[in-house]
């Protein structure tokens, strides 16, 4: 008698990852689109094409699971922001933020989930505990802080450096967590070629000009 495999997919993955695996890629498009308190477990058993209660095996409630997508998108954003500074240190100001914006745009257009779900509950938490791993989200923040005074430094004080990330990021992340909404009011639904290119002109248009003081150059 043929013995049923214990792998799944042909690749020698166990079926309980692979089922994780599709648990998590069916929540990340449900939170994308609903904040932690409308998105339910049904709606992203739906979205997955699964029985929702097979989500109760690998996380026992809708918090565990908001909690470890979170995560999962937090450490995400922080690697493709460490990625996206590589080799800037020697670049003039405006190359400079010309190739980190084209990187990091590359990364939210192969990955629009990631920031849609931290636009869509950072101003839904009237305390820290409200939503899980919301604690998750300021630590980006400073995380990405530290790699951009390691990858990029400036002889600048450490109080500007941080006021200049804080604004940079906390804007960036609004134009693209939010594109849909910022597209429609500037009127170019369903151009995001346009609205891209829109981002990255206005981002280098309010903070090249902050970039070239800290780096020390007038003009």
């Amino acid at each position: 008698m043929r013995k049923t495999s214990s792998r799944a997919g042909g690749r020698g993955r166990p079926k309980r990852e692979l089922t994780r695996e599709r648990i998590m890629k069916a929540a990340r498009a449900v939170f994308a689109h609903h904040p932690y308190h409308s998105a339910s477990m049904r709606m992203i058993g739906r979205a997955g094409k699964f029985d929702h209660a097979l989500i109760r095996y690998h996380f026992p409630s809708k918090a565990k699971l908001f909690g470890a997508l979170l995560a999962e998108v937090c450490d995400e954003l922080v690697e493709a922001n460490r990625s996206c500074l590589e080799g800037l240190a020697g670049l003039p100001p405006d190359g400079a933020i010309a190739r980190y914006l084209d990187r990091f745009l590359d990364y939210h257009d192969d990955h629009p989930a990631a920031l849609r779900i931290i636009t869509l509950n950072i101003a839904l938490a009237d305390r820290p505990d409200a939503i899980p791993g919301y604690r998750r989200i300021p630590e980006v923040l400073t995380r990405t802080r530290e790699t951009f005074e390691q990858a990029l430094p400036v002889p600048a004080p450490a109080d500007e450096v941080a006021r200049y990330h804080y604004a940079f990021n906390n804007l960036l992340i609004n134009f693209l967590g939010a594109g849909s909404c910022q597209m429609i009011i500037l009127g170019m639904k369903g151009r995001d070629a346009d609205y891209r290119a829109w981002v990255k002109k206005t981002m280098t248009f309010l903070f090249l000009p902050p970039l070239k003081k800290l780096m020390g150059e007038s003009g």
